[in-house]
């Protein structure tokens, strides 16, 4: 017996593919359905699956080349952390490891401390390269054991806004 989409596709004058189809359901606003519906008439779409498939087609490729995009671009930012407050040898051994990671991303990272609450220390790093060290560098801080990683932010270089006072 044939299989429903074998069934399909030769009505419709398509070969059998050997591609594996998953069903996939997906409830919409009615006014977007209908706008929607609308769309893919204009456009010749015989049903609603081809004309999702294509959306989903568009939307992978878009991510995907913005993501090589991204990893080229050259940013600018801060990525914040802090240490712990206890006063120890523990202590000392993960500063000496943090040291020896903003040592390892001098090229995208420079980093200064302050004291906070007494006895912990907050250090902000001011970053500047790719995309790619830079989340490498924040990475690589966040997978330090108790170090905490409290706020990062970001622009391109090219955007980044100047206030310039005459």
């Amino acid at each position: 017996m044939m299989d429903r989409e074998g069934e399909l596709k030769r009505k419709k004058g398509r070969k059998a593919s050997d591609v594996k189809i998953e069903r996939l359901t997906v409830s919409l606003p009615l006014r977007l359905l209908q706008l929607f519906d609308s769309v893919i008439k204009e456009q010749g779409y015989a049903t609603k699956s081809e004309a999702i498939r294509d959306l989903l087609r568009v939307h992978i490729e878009k991510h995907i080349s913005g993501l090589r995009h991204e990893r080229d671009t050259k940013k600018m930012g801060v990525v914040v952390y802090i240490l712990p407050a206890e006063h120890s040898e523990h202590k000392q051994t993960l500063i000496a490891e943090l040291m020896e990671c903003e040592a390892k991303f001098r090229d995208v990272a420079c980093s200064v401390s302050t004291m906070i609450d007494g006895n912990k220390m907050m250090r902000v790093a001011t970053v500047k390269g790719s995309a790619k060290r830079i989340a490498e560098f924040k990475n690589a801080v966040e997978a330090l054991k108790d170090v905490t990683v409290i706020g990062t932010s970001g622009w391109r270089v090219g955007e980044a806004k100047v206030n310039e006072n005459p």
